[in-house]
Parts: C-alpha cells; sequence; structure tokens
C-alpha cells in the first residue's frame, strides 16, 4: 500500500456511519436485492450518502474523470435496490431521477440518525399506503423545450388513449413507444396533449419534429445541449459513442423524448430478387432515406438499452425496427391511433358552425371520413361555405374527394408500391373479401407458382403497418374514405367503369376485366424489372378475378 493511501479501498466514504444507520439500509437493501449487498455496491451507497456525484465518486474511488463505470453500476444496481425498498415500505411506486435524490428519500425514510423515532415511520408508513400509487417527485420544475409544437387547446376526446399510453410509460415502464396512424388523425396533437398530462413526471420534456428532416447529427446535438448544457460537445467523435453519450444521459435523469413526423426520414424500398422466372422473392419494405439510418441505431439503442427515460415517436409509418424489439409485455411497444368516437366528432362539427340534429346524415358523414379529425375539420368548412351548412345537399353532391382532403390521401397513397396499390385496388372492389386465410385466393391479380400466396401477406402486413388497413380478428378493415378515394383514382385511370354506382363494387363491366388484365400483366412485368419474357413463360400467368357473377 502506497504512503499516499490513509485508509483500505473498502474504507472509503466511511464518514456516512456519522450521519446514516448503515447496518440497517444495508440489510434493507439487500433484502430488495434478494442478497447481501457486495463491498462495492456499499462503497458507492456511501459516497451518494456523503452528497458524493457519481463523477467525484469516479474521481475519488477509481482516480479517474470517467464516471460511465460508476453510473451504470448505480442505475443497474444501487438506485433499483433503494426504488424497490421504499416503494415497499412506502406502498406507492418511487423512482430515482438523479443521484442528488438518494439523500432527500432516505433521510425521509428514516435512513438518517436521529430524524425520525420508529413510531413516527411507522405512522408515515401507514398513512402513506392508502395514497394512490404515483411516480415520486422532487421539487424541482421540469424543464420543457416544445421546440415547434402545435396548440392543443381545442384537443377533442382521447381519454382512453391518454390513459393507456400514460400507464405504459409511467407505471410499466415503456422506454419506446410508437403512435401510429394515417395522415389526419391526430397524431402530432395527441403527443403535445400527452406530454402536457405527464410532464410533471419527468425533469426534462423534449418535442421536436423530423418535418424539415434534420440529420441525426444536429438531433443529437440539439438534444445534449439541452439535457447536458455545460458540457461541451465533441463533433469528432463517432455516431455510436454519441448515441451512448445520449443513453448515459438518459440513464442519469428522467426525460421524455417526443420525435413527431418520424415517417419524414422514412421511404418505401421496393426489391425483386430473380433466381429463376417461375421463383421471385418479392418485398415492399420502409427503409431509412439515405443519410439517415443513424435514426435506426439510435431507435434500437434507446428500444434496447436500459434507462429512466421515454422515446415516443408518431409515424404514419412503422420504424422497420420495431417489429423485433417491441411486444405487449415487452418496454417497447407501438399503439394504432384510430378515429375519434362520434361525441368527439360532434363536438369538432359543432365548434365549426354545423347543424349535428340529424344524426342521420352526422353519422354517415362520420363514417365516411372514419372519424379523422383533419378531414372533419376540412369539409365541416366546405360544407358550411358551399353549402350552407347543410350536410344533407353534400352527401348528395357525392364529391366527397377534394380539395386538401384529396392532397392529404394522394401524399400517402403514392407513397405505395404499384403492387401494393393494386391489392387495396381488389379490396376495395370487393368488401365481401375480407378473410386474411383466404383472400390471395380470391384477389391475387397475376400469379407467379409458388409465391403468390406469400406475397399477398407480405403486402396486406406492410399495408398494415402504413395503417392503410386494419387486421382484426383475420379480417380486413378499409376505411370509407380511402373506398372512395381509390373508386375515384380508377376512374381517373379509367380502370374502372364509369357506369357502376359507388355501393356497387363487384367487377361486372367486361370493358374493365379486360382492361385491368392488360394494367396489371404490364405493371406485374414492372414492378419485377422483367425486361424479356419469352412466350412459354408468359403462358405460365394466371389471372383470377373475383367477380360476382
Amino acid at each position: 500500500m502506497s504512503a499516499g493511501i490513509s485508509q483500505p479501498p473498502d474504507e472509503e466514504f466511511m464518514e456516512a456511519d456519522k450521519n446514516w444507520e448503515l447496518d440497517k439500509l444495508y440489510l434493507d437493501l439487500a433484502s430488495a436485492k434478494h442478497k447481501a449487498l457486495t463491498p462495492v455496491e456499499k462503497k458507492l451507497l456511501r459516497g451518494l450518502l456523503c452528497g458524493c456525484s457519481p463523477a467525484e465518486i469516479a474521481k475519488r474511488v477509481y482516480h479517474s474523470r470517467n464516471s460511465n463505470t460508476v453510473r451504470v453500476y448505480l442505475s443497474n444496481g444501487i438506485y433499483k435496490y433503494i426504488e424497490d425498498t421504499l416503494s415497499q415500505q412506502l406502498g406507492y411506486s418511487v423512482k430515482l431521477k438523479n443521484w442528488s435524490h438518494v439523500t432527500h428519500l432516505l433521510e425521509n425514510a428514516g435512513y438518517k440518525k436521529n430524524f425520525w423515532s420508529e413510531q413516527q415511520v411507522n405512522s408515515l408508513i401507514k398513512h402513506s399506503s392508502q395514497q394512490k400509487k404515483l411516480v415520486f417527485r422532487d421539487e424541482c420544475k421540469t424543464v420543457i423545450d416544445w421546440g415547434e409544437a402545435v396548440d392543443v387547446s381545442n384537443f377533442y376526446g382521447r381519454k382512453t388513449e391518454l390513459n393507456t399510453i400514460s400507464e405504459w410509460i409511467l407505471q410499466q415502464d415503456c422506454r419506446l413507444v410508437a403512435i401510429l396512424a394515417m395522415g389526419g388523425i391526430g397524431k402530432t396533437a395527441f403527443s403535445v396533449k400527452l406530454a402536457q398530462e405527464i410532464q410533471d413526471q419527468f425533469e426534462y420534456v423534449i418535442w421536436r419534429s423530423l418535418h424539415l428532416t434534420p440529420s441525426i447529427d444536429i438531433l443529437l446535438t440539439d438534444l445534449m445541449q439541452i439535457l447536458s448544457p455545460n458540457i461541451e460537445i465533441d463533433e469528432t467523435i463517432t455516431l455510436n459513442q454519441r448515441i451512448s453519450q445520449l443513453i448515459d444521459r438518459l440513464r442519469q435523469v428522467r426525460c421524455l423524448l417526443i420525435l413527431d413526423d418520424f415517417n419524414s426520414i422514412l421511404e418505401n424500398h421496393n426489391s425483386a430478387i430473380k433466381t429463376n422466372y417461375s421463383q421471385f422473392n418479392q418485398r415492399s419494405e420502409i427503409k431509412y432515406f439515405s443519410g439517415y439510418t443513424g435514426y435506426s441505431e439510435l431507435i434500437q439503442r434507446i428500444g434496447n438499452c436500459q434507462h429512466q427515460s421515454c422515446l415516443l415517436i408518431t409515424s404514419r409509418e412503422k420504424p422497420p425496427e420495431l417489429t423485433e424489439i417491441e411486444g405487449e409485455k415487452l418496454p417497447v411497444r407501438s399503439f394504432n391511433l384510430t378515429g375519434l368516437d362520434i361525441n368527439d366528432c360532434l363536438s369538432i362539427l359543432e365548434d365549426k358552425g354545423l347543424n349535428t340534429s340529424d344524426y342521420t346524415d352526422i353519422n354517415i358523414l362520420i363514417d365516411i371520413y372514419g372519424g379523422n379529425p383533419q378531414c372533419l375539420k376540412l369539409v365541416a368548412t366546405t360544407i358550411k361555405n358551399l353549402f350552407a351548412g347543410n350536410i344533407y345537399q353534400f352527401l348528395e353532391h357525392r364529391n366527397i374527394i377534394f380539395g386538401s382532403i384529396r392532397r392529404l390521401l394522394y401524399q400517402q397513397f403514392h407513397r405505395l408500391s404499384k403492387l401494393e396499390k393494386y391489392i387495396l385496388y381488389w379490396l376495395v372492389m370487393n368488401p365481401a373479401i375480407t378473410d386474411v386465410f383466404t383472400v390471395s385466393s380470391h384477389i391475387l391479380p397475376v400469379s407467379f407458382p409458388k409465391i403468390g400466396s406469400r406475397l399477398i401477406l407480405e403486402i396486406l402486413e406492410v399495408l398494415q403497418q402504413k395503417s392503410y388497413i386494419q387486421i382484426k380478428s383475420a379480417k380486413i378493415l378499409i376505411t370509407e374514405v380511402w373506398k372512395h378515394y381509390i373508386m375515384e383514382y380508377l376512374q381517373e385511370k379509367e380502370l374502372y367503369s364509369v357506369t357502376q354506382t359507388h355501393y356497387n363494387l363487384s367487377i361486372t363491366d367486361p370493358h374493365f376485366k379486360s382492361q385491368l388484365i392488360k394494367d396489371l400483366h404490364e405493371i406485374i412485368i414492372q414492378e419485377l424489372d422483367i425486361s424479356q419474357i419469352s412466350s412459354s413463360t408468359n403462358s405460365e400467368f394466371r389471372v383470377k378475378l373475383a367477380v360476382d357473377e
């Protein structure tokens, strides 16, 4: 032992014994751990009780400026033992947000010498056990950076959805949650409203939109400047190191981070791999735009690494990483946001000045737009301005896809591959075909041997991930607004007979059948990138039309 060391390493921070009931604390934390604390854990605990930060403990014990090891030890051990011990004693959930909370919590729990009598402690426990389960908050104000978050003073409904996601984050400790839905359904407003409702449970709330597609480097710099304003940003370190810095900070503090409009950095990638002509493996995949794959690493790391914060994203399409790491009982989950219920839709229409006394017309209008709040607001303005507020006259006009609603749907629809579009065409024109188990045998437009059924199921899964369809109890559901949009689109392309009504979607027109077969033939060739097809191979095409004879 060198002359410079005045006490054995295991005796570091023993001055804590003067003020704290160490033996009792060791015993109680060991009970939470289910085995005795290690000498290292006791040493780190004493350091915290002496008021030392993780960085100060690392410098004093390990003579190092790098506190990562100490922070990980604390997050994965001591902090959890303290949380479990105090939660058991007090009867509600206790969460440690920062090392500085340790002494405050333990002092209130009676572990500081001469602080409370045993009778006072028991009285506190009895009183606290009657309280509702809650998350501990210290007296410091939450640091909130809303960025360009929208105003949600006129927010409609979503109480059930808000309660569900709040429980995921606060009670079930989800660290990554994706809110998925088609455009206009209110994902952005929902994320802001949710953050407002639970902001007091976090030390930091940061809301950012990816609409202008910031690079991952710009985003990480922005976040670290908020979370660690006194630390100089090193632009020379690797992306993995920068993400590690962020996650380390997410372990130290409790942060709610929202990334809105995540689909802005996603693209649809269509691949066709040819092994021989009769066997193809074709998928339509959701991938990141070139230069944005760093977000994939960020998503995976935040979802897989242990920390006390939560990343919430909103998107029209599910990021590809989520499928592998999400689950109902896992800390990574996704939630499909659907249309508003009828009462909330009525509130929107009434606020826009429409008379909602005729429930028949109102129900039809709400059903057509699937409770989509943005569509309802847009159509309400048109009904007010052009039809003197008369909903019946608007419905009689039959042009329900127009203006901003049409642009909204167009932007989403044309992100689909050609095969995905054609699957939607067939689903819309054949409403009786809804069973996932039999759909491929009915709506397969052009079938190559051995790949048809698999290809159809893959496309259905992608369409569900992109929020174009819903599959419930193995039944395929398409909203009315998409049905109308697709029928109008087919009419414009002269692929849908103008003699058909909006309510008779069966294929009965011979001209349409002939034209569709021809177009499908050409589209499949283009989609699979087949430059030449021999006459013998061409004879293998099989066309199956779901026709109501």
